[in-house]
């Protein structure tokens, strides 16, 4: 098996051999071979073992083993000590998440700190082929097909080739010491049932299920990169990008033979699951513009006549609340000035100025985001509307409507900054003084 790892990591160009490998070790057999014959390889490795405080005195034997490990075979070690259950319950994830996410996270920072190469999983064939199964039996679509990859930047598997078995009379042959997790063999657990339950259901029915399962991976890897240079290369043509946010033209895609294809291999990498796609698709059947919907870094906004998508920022008026306490205030962003009335004076057309009468109006003003149920009196109209309705009037994006900001006085609408002022306090003939507040 020795060689055939060696063989099996030139042959898939896994890492240079003259590399910093940092060895991810369990105490499990499938690690410990990986260790063992990536010492007698002579190869640079370190190993990092992670004690998830799950099993109680038996994590602690697992870490312990590995240690000793190290000890006897003059290998460099690293180990860590987690909380899982409290960080699984504080980022609610599931214990097999938490555990995961804190592994690796710890395996990154492990890899600068030491300025290594590689980071080594000990993830082998049956591993790849319980991973197409589940993926096979929660419908992810073609790339879920494809097992588990040998090479994922930084993350390599040198013992991808070889199956549980093999590796289990290796380690007994070898005299590789490692400990058996009691959890491996209950079924309650979805990857331990198909290990145990379906699997084998497979290998009584043909002896040489084992590599036809192996050679069909490596079949639809090959098909799934050929289908993803095609279909990257339609998306590219089809979405248009500016310089923050990227778009579909809603006809362009209708008139498309794939477009429901094309939607979702757009979407789905950017954070957007199967039946908010679904939903996104049936808001482009029935023509129902101004729908907003959301993933964890973006936002889609379906318009008349294009899917816009763009991140997920911070509101640049969140929580804006701009106190002008009286006419010498300086406030930035904004000019203020008194104008009196003569011969010469004309009323600004510029909607970024707004120009009101001086002698009605009472301080501190305050520049805020609109409230629902905010009201105020459009000029030309002598009643009042409801701000939310004079946006949606004025056919203002949905994207764009909770960046309006008003200018307020004892809590009523003066101006809708940028758009409209309050007919009560506009320029009259009686208007001798006027408060002039300018948006720059």
């Amino acid at each position: 098996m020795q060689n055939q790892l060696l063989q099996y990591i030139k042959s898939n160009n896994l890492c240079d051999l003259n590399g910093k490998i940092i060895c991810a070790v369990s105490g499990g057999v499938d690690s410990m071979v990986m260790a063992y014959i990536l010492h007698k390889l002579e190869l640079n490795i370190i190993i990092a073992t992670c004690n998830f405080n799950l099993r109680d005195k038996e994590s602690d034997k697992d870490q312990q083993l590995v240690k000793q490990f190290c000890i006897n075979n003059n290998i460099s070690f690293r180990t860590i000590s987690f909380d899982t259950k409290k960080y699984a319950k504080e980022k609610k994830l599931s214990i097999q998440m938490a555990a995961r996410e804190l592994r690796y996270n710890w395996f990154l920072k492990l890899l600068k700190a030491e300025k290594a190469d590689y980071i080594a999983i000990a993830h082998n064939l049956n591993d790849s082929i319980e991973t197409f199964f589940i993926n096979l039996s929660r419908g992810t679509g073609i790339k879920g097909l494809t097992g588990i990859k040998n090479k994922n930047g930084h993350i390599i598997r040198p013992l991808l080739f070889a199956n549980r078995d093999d590796i289990y009379n290796f380690a007994q042959k070898e005299n590789v010491p490692f400990r058996e997790d009691a959890t491996n063999a209950e079924t309650k657990y979805y990857r331990n049932y198909i290990r145990h339950k379906i699997i084998p259901l497979f290998q009584g029915l043909n002896n040489s299920s084992f590599k036809n399962f192996e050679n069909t991976i490596a079949n639809i890897q090959n098909v799934e990169e050929y289908y993803r240079t095609q279909i990257t290369s339609t998306i590219d043509n089809l979405v248009i990008k500016t310089n923050s946010s990227e778009y579909i033209d809603i006809q362009t895609i209708l008139g498309h033979n794939n477009n429901k294809l094309i939607i979702f291999e757009w979407l789905n990498p950017k954070g957007f699951n199967k039946d908010q796609i679904n939903n996104i698709e049936l808001s482009i059947k029935k023509g129902d513009s101004g729908k907003i919907f959301y993933s964890d870094n973006y936002k889609l906004y379906r318009e008349s006549d294009k899917l816009l998508l763009e991140p997920l920022k911070e509101d640049v008026n969140e929580n804006v609340n701009i106190v002008i306490e009286n006419i010498n205030s300086k406030i930035q962003g904004y000019n203020i000035s008194i104008i009196n009335i003569d011969k010469d004076f004309k009323i600004s057309n510029d909607k970024n100025t707004a120009q009101l009468d001086f002698e009605k109006i009472i301080f501190p003003l305050t520049i805020s985001e609109w409230k629902k149920g905010d009201k105020f009196q459009p000029l030309g109209m002598n009643n009042n509307k409801l701000v939310s309705d004079f946006i949606t009037d004025l056919k203002i994006p949905s994207r764009n409507k909770h960046n309006i900001l008003t200018l307020k006085s004892e809590e009523e609408i003066l101006w809708i900054v940028g758009y409209r002022i309050d007919n009560r306090y506009r320029i009259t003939e009686n208007t001798k003084t006027i408060l002039q507040i300018k948006k720059v």
